[in-house]
């Protein structure tokens, strides 16, 4: 019985360290805020996306911004609803006939910046409500590597 216990501690201590170092080996945090948490419906919604390059190498954020978003392309974000359902894109009529202009910009370790995103021109949040709205972005372009997300915020768009 004392060596399952013992080999039982191990095993959980083993895993409590690996998750540990799992999450210290993030390269970079995201933060969201707002300074407008309630908007009138029609309104356009726009969050302060915070990002700072926790590792030791410098950290690429480059990408085009597109004309018709204008939203950063390194970022993937996700709305819901009250009722916890993805609200979707905006559709716009040929997207093709877009245009971007291409940013290029890189973070040394322990920089920091704050880009306002507009996330109504990419997310339909014409409807009166409560909207969660949290930001990924992927690690590098192996996607293996997975995504960092962001904490969560709430807008409420009042009619």
């Amino acid at each position: 019985m004392n060596i399952r216990m013992l080999l039982t501690f191990v095993l959980i201590s083993a895993m409590a360290a690996f998750a540990g170092n799992q999450a210290a080996k993030a390269p970079f945090t995201i933060e969201l805020s707002t300074d407008q948490p309630a908007v009138k419906a029609g309104s356009e919604v726009s969050i302060k996306v915070h990002l700072t390059n926790t590792s030791k190498r410098v950290l690429d954020c480059s990408g085009t911004i597109s004309n018709l978003t204008g939203v950063d392309p390194n970022y993937v974000f996700e709305v819901r609803d009250e009722a916890n359902s993805v609200v979707p894109l905006r559709v716009y009529e040929h997207p093709e006939l877009a245009t971007g202009q291409p940013v290029s910009r890189s973070l040394k370790p322990g920089e920091s910046f704050t880009d306002e995103q507009e996330v109504s021109r990419l997310i339909d949040m014409s409807r009166p409500g409560k909207y969660s709205i949290q930001v990924a972005r992927r690690i590098s372009d192996d996607k293996k590597d997975g995504v960092i997300k962001s904490n969560a915020i709430t807008v409420t768009v009042t009619p």
